[in-house]
């Protein structure tokens, strides 16, 4: 037995709110999934694909974290994003000029993140 484990959405973590804001911004995808296997490394396909709708090449810095406030959505507010972590999905559309959309195998997409 492991122990005890949490969950964590990293909404107050600097550095994953400047990976989230790039892949919004960027139009980033999951990384790939590798299994160690006795036979070496193997691909899997991923059960949850997600993709920024941004297109641009080069995303710009989200700043300095100011404040995360608590909730559903989660609101982090950095110097130069806004941004809105969903805690219950829901398909709806997304609220600001740019999403992180996920979906699951044979579901309707939805948002994870609105960027503002």
């Amino acid at each position: 037995m492991l122990g005890r484990r949490w969950v964590y959405d990293a909404v107050g973590d600097p550095v994953f709110v400047e990976v989230l804001t790039a892949a919004i911004r960027t139009g980033g995808q999951q990384a790939e999934e590798v299994l160690e296997t006795p036979d070496g490394p193997q691909r899997r396909e991923p059960s949850l694909t997600v993709r920024g709708t941004g297109t641009a090449e080069k995303a710009e810095p989200a700043g300095r974290l100011v404040r995360v406030e608590d909730g559903d959505p989660a609101v982090v507010v950095a110097e130069a994003a806004r941004l809105d972590v969903r805690r219950v999905l829901n398909p709806v559309p997304a609220e600001g000029p740019l999403a992180l959309v996920g979906a699951w195998a044979g579901q309707t997409p939805t948002v994870l993140a609105d960027l503002y």
